[in-house]
């Protein structure tokens, strides 16, 4: 049998993610023409998309990939659907996030991050002497940090 891989477009800036589908959905068929036909009946309630980012699903020929084997080095997370209808969730491969990728995590993550919080971050990893804008008066810049204005 062969494997057909469909990914997913972080369509709207995220990936729509649970037990159901991940970043790659992949399912063993004998055609091409059966495996669209049911990866389109696993992702039918995973389709949201917004219009600049295109269609979260593509089951275009051409955009699939194959493989022979169960695949085991796809570059992200994965929901594998076999012939005999088993669901198994494969994790990606480790990823080494940049200190910038924890901090933005840590401010932007499930607890949410304040607007001075992104900046103050921001702003860690910016020449600020060579930004051609003017920050606003309720900003301060002191001591690399970014601080609000006690007079407001």
């Amino acid at each position: 049998m062969t494997w057909y891989s469909f990914q997913q477009n972080n369509s709207g800036g995220r990936f729509l993610i649970d037990e159901t589908v991940d970043i790659y959905v992949v399912v063993e068929e004998t055609t091409m023409k059966k495996a669209i036909k049911k990866a389109r009946s696993i992702t039918k309630n995973h389709r949201a998309y917004c219009k600049c980012c295109g269609e979260r699903w593509s089951f275009y020929e051409g955009e699939i990939e194959t493989f022979d084997e169960v695949p085991t080095n796809l570059d992200y997370s994965s929901v594998l659907y076999s012939l005999d209808e088993s669901r198994t969730k494969i994790p990606g491969p480790p990823e080494k996030p940049s200190s910038w990728d924890r901090q933005r995590s840590a401010y932007t993550g499930i607890r949410g991050g304040s607007n001075m919080q992104i900046l103050s971050l921001l702003l860690e990893h910016v020449d600020v002497s060579r930004l051609r804008i003017k920050l606003p008066p309720l900003i301060n810049l002191s001591d690399d940090n970014v601080a609000i204005s006690s007079s407001i």
